[in-house]
């Protein structure tokens, strides 16, 4: 009898460790719901109240990031990317959020966009490869484009991805200079 008793215990504590470990597995950063799709709506929302144009004219781009906060994304944590530290973000953008820097987030932003550029190029991305739009593990790097989209570009395919939106990037502006 003692047995049963034993395995009817032990049977879903074990069940339960081995949740917990694929759960730390899949989610290395914890889970983090929206946090692609939401950034990205905050940046979107600025856009409507700022005659289209993503935040710019910062001194760094966690500058920029830092102007979301509290008006177009409430949660502070947001900003601190899909591998960045919650708490410490939440901490200066709380109590000082002029001290918010670009190593309080996990964010790569690059400002002077708008949300009409055409072709729309990468603004938004995490840091850290290997993380999809909610910080679980999937290959390649989350990233937001200048048109409210998201995309999963897989490892392969980042270097060249990477270079060319930088091309991108240089047309466009270098396209606003010339008009």
């Amino acid at each position: 009898m003692s047995r049963k008793i034993a395995m009817l215990v032990l049977l879903p504590l074990v069940a339960l460790t081995a949740g917990l470990v694929i759960f730390r597995f899949q989610f290395p950063f914890g889970g983090r719901t929206c946090y692609l799709g939401c950034t990205m709506m905050g940046l979107l929302m600025y856009t409507q109240d700022h005659g289209g144009w993503y935040p710019r004219d910062c001194q760094t781009y966690a500058q920029c990031l830092r102007t979301l906060y509290p008006k177009y994304l409430q949660d502070a944590r947001l900003l601190a990317g899909l591998s960045g530290d919650r708490k410490r973000a939440m901490n200066i953008l709380d109590q000082n959020p002029k001290l918010f820097g670009t190593n309080d987030t996990s964010w790569i932003y690059v400002p002077r966009f708008r949300i009409d550029d055409r072709p729309p190029v990468a603004i938004l991305w995490e840091t850290r490869e290997g993380l999809q739009f909610n910080a679980r593990r999937r290959n390649g790097y989350a990233v937001g484009m200048s048109d409210g989209s998201e995309r999963q570009i897989p490892q392969n395919q980042w270097q060249s991805f990477s270079e060319e939106h930088a091309k991108l990037r240089a047309q466009i502006l270098a396209s606003r200079v010339a008009k």
